[in-house]
């Protein structure tokens, strides 16, 4: 069984999560869904952002309904693995953040 994806994980193994100098980031965006196309498009975007310097917070997530699935993301401290597979330059790649 593959164990759940929580921050203490992290802590024990080579992964990196979302910080700033200080710790963790500060909420800055309200996002209203918890659903995969917003955690893995437009939060994507924001985790690049971070990781360039371009901006400097993180996501809170609203569940706009009752069957949503913040339990879910709770039980994971909010992170998940985004991987980006495709083709670059005429080679397969794999990105996996």
């Amino acid at each position: 069984m593959i164990p759940l994806l929580t921050r203490d994980l992290a802590a024990t193994s080579t992964l990196s999560l979302p910080q700033g100098p200080a710790g963790p980031l500060p909420a800055r965006i309200l996002q209203f869904g918890e659903g995969n196309f917003l955690r893995g498009f437009a939060d994507w975007m924001i985790d690049r952002l971070n990781s360039s310097g371009l901006f400097h917070g993180g996501v809170v997530v609203v569940q706009p309904v009752p069957q949503g699935m913040a339990a879910q993301v709770n039980a994971q401290d909010g992170l998940y693995t985004l991987i980006l597979r495709g083709i670059q330059d005429g080679t397969m790649t794999e990105d996996r953040r």
